[in-house]
């Protein structure tokens, strides 16, 4: 009886090592490379608003398509800290997205652009704005 107890806790023990443990790695190695993914689309777009002053709406609803192409759902925020002091909210800037076709922001505003999933940052990225080439 106990040779067979002792071949069921194998057997079930080889299960979880041979399935399981396979699987989270898997797993984690996906939630990883999504990361990278983000953070790298979102770098190259903040990098360009920070050379030239500008976000137009058309790399706006690229990043937000490259986003929404991954299996969770993301949300995508912009805030800007003005020279002044004041901060310019996301909506406000997708609103002048919308009318407009593109936002101009300062030279020295400083940018900060993040995506979440839920309630959770998933990647940021920010910085002064360099140039304005907007005008």
């Amino acid at each position: 009886m106990n040779n067979a107890f002792g071949n069921i806790i194998g057997f079930i023990l080889l299960a979880v090592m041979l399935f399981v443990v396979p699987v989270r790695i898997k797993s984690e190695e996906r939630r990883i490379t999504e990361k990278m993914y983000l953070y790298t689309e979102l770098t190259q777009l903040c990098e360009q608003v920070k050379n030239t002053g500008v976000l137009t709406d058309y790399t706006y609803e690229n990043l937000c398509r490259m986003t929404g192409n991954i299996l969770s759902v993301y949300k995508v925020e912009i805030w800007s800290l003005n020279g002044d002091g004041s901060i310019t909210v996301s909506d406000e800037i997708t609103d002048c997205l919308e009318n407009n076709g593109k936002f101009t922001f300062k030279q020295g505003d400083f940018i900060r652009i993040v995506i979440k999933a839920k309630d959770e940052v998933k990647a940021y990225c920010g910085g002064m704005v360099k140039y304005n080439e907007g005008g």
